[in-house]
């Protein structure tokens, strides 16, 4: 039997050299937990059209600009994320129900929000020295 993967593309998106992290509804997968945004991509969409439909989804960003992409790694879910860094001029954000609260971290801070395996993946990529 095959395996099926999801793609899911994820947008680390700074402002004023702060990272946009949400934090998961306690209803939620994995809820309580802090991440970037991002999602699934929809049956006919490219990674690019999934991430930024995905981003307004969950902050109301609409002026979301793509830099360019950071890492590509596997889960143990069986989920590519495929990891862009962004940027964006919009600080206030409109949350969806998905997530329950948001904070702009400098990146010394994302330690403090992030576990363990996506810290190494930006370590790894260079996004923090």
């Amino acid at each position: 039997m095959k395996s099926k993967f999801i793609v899911a593309p994820k947008a680390i998106i700074l402002n004023q050299d702060k990272v946009l992290l949400l934090k998961r509804s306690d209803f939620d997968d994995d809820g309580g937990s802090w991440e970037f945004t991002g999602g699934s991509i929809d049956q006919g969409e490219s990674p690019i059209e999934a991430l930024v439909r995905e981003v307004n989804e969950e902050t109301g960003i609409s002026d979301l600009v793509i830099n360019h992409l950071l890492y590509v790694t596997m889960t143990d879910r069986d989920i590519i994320i495929v990891a862009y860094v962004c940027s964006s001029e919009t600080t206030k954000i409109t949350l969806s129900e998905e997530h329950s609260e948001y904070v702009w971290v400098a990146k010394p801070d994302l330690v403090k929000y992030l576990p363990t395996h996506i810290m190494s993946d930006l370590i790894d990529s260079n996004f923090i020295k």
